[in-house]
């Protein structure tokens, strides 16, 4: 990947980590039982991405395996900003925004900018 084209998804990603923030929200019924967040979190990340593995690069297989076995919430929110990268570049960036979008949900306050 170019460096322009790393530029241009951390820029994407700063500016929708700011407006994902700042935005209220609602919690819903999942959200007040508290539990299964990082079950759901890996169910998110193999539903979007497991359809893709054969075309991965081996080092793209490295994270998505490290993402997949993230035991908390603080793990795979320090790896964000990867995810994101990953998402968008394998997915596309329609898919893999509104896919972060809900991760994002699922995580705060875990998630690290």
């Amino acid at each position: 990947m170019s460096a322009t084209a790393i530029s241009d998804t951390q820029a994407m990603f700063e500016a929708l980590f700011t407006r994902w923030s700042a935005s209220q929200r609602v919690a819903t019924a999942a959200d007040a039982c508290g539990t299964g967040h990082m079950e759901r979190a890996a169910r998110l990340l193999e539903d979007a991405l497991v359809r893709y593995l054969p075309w991965m690069s081996e080092a793209d297989l490295v994270l998505y395996e490290r993402l997949l076995r993230a035991r908390d919430a603080d793990e795979l929110g320090a790896q964000f900003f990867r995810c994101f990268d990953l998402m968008v570049r394998v997915r596309g960036t329609a898919v893999g925004v509104l896919r972060m979008h809900e991760l994002f949900r699922l995580l705060q306050p875990h998630v690290k900018g």
